[in-house]
């Protein structure tokens, strides 16, 4: 039997955790959640993950702290950001393998995952779709 990609969604806003987690359940993956960077950085420590989906703005450490500690831990895991803010300098986007806006659609999302877990490129952002993930 094949083991399913675990991925480990991290998001503080909790309709928009449990949206996606549905989602990324609905395509066949193991999913992890988590509420705050903390919360993840245990989850990371102590579970098999294949992928990180991170949102940005969150209470207590943002994305990309939180990103920056996981690849202490572990280059191997593929990071992709996803956020509301547009403009975010590359200082802050840089350690992420994709980016997804909040607002893109889902195969958007799903698209992008399915590539990092095979290792191919990815485009780092994506064209703003209408429907929400």
């Amino acid at each position: 039997m094949t083991r399913r990609s675990a991925i480990l969604c991290v998001d503080d806003e909790p309709n928009i955790l449990a949206l996606r987690s549905a989602l990324l359940g609905m395509a066949g993956y193991k999913v992890h959640v988590a509420k705050d960077g903390r919360t993840a950085l245990e989850i990371f420590r102590n579970e098999p993950v294949d992928l990180v989906v991170l949102d940005y703005d969150m209470p207590g450490m943002t994305g990309d702290n939180v990103a920056k500690e996981m690849r202490h831990l572990r280059k191997d895991v593929p990071l992709l950001l996803v956020t509301a803010f547009h403009d975010l300098p590359a200082t802050c986007t840089s350690i992420f393998d994709a980016t997804v806006v909040k607002g893109d659609a889902p195969t958007v999302l799903l698209d992008k995952i399915s590539s990092l877990l095979r290792g191919a490129p990815v485009l780092a952002h994506s064209n703003r779709i209408t429907l929400a993930i």
